[in-house]
């Protein structure tokens, strides 16, 4: 198990995201690869460099691990520019640790 020195913590999902836990307990996650909602969704093959794209695909996780729900009631956000996703993190960094 991976100890944390405090609550907030990054981590890499199948090397094509991340996600990044607050202080408050919530998790953002944003992924950009194959099968994710962003420009690379029908995506087969993995470049040398990495995966890159315009757009990403945004959720949240509550601190007992339950999805936050859009105002349209779907759990994850698809094709958000650099700016949506960190008006989002922002947005959910802010969250109590009880939404």
């Amino acid at each position: 198990m991976l100890k944390k020195w405090r609550n907030e913590m990054f981590r890499i999902t199948n090397n094509k995201g991340f996600h990044i836990e607050f202080n408050n307990g919530w998790k953002v996650s944003v992924q950009f690869g194959s099968a994710n909602y962003c420009q690379n969704y029908d995506k087969r093959e993995k470049s040398e460099r990495g995966e890159f794209s315009i757009d990403a695909e945004i959720a949240a996780f509550s601190p007992d691990g339950e999805m936050h729900k859009f105002p349209d009631g779907n759990a994850v956000q698809g094709w958000q520019s650099p700016e949506e996703v960190l008006g989002f993190m922002n947005l959910v960094s802010s969250f109590g640790r009880e939404k």
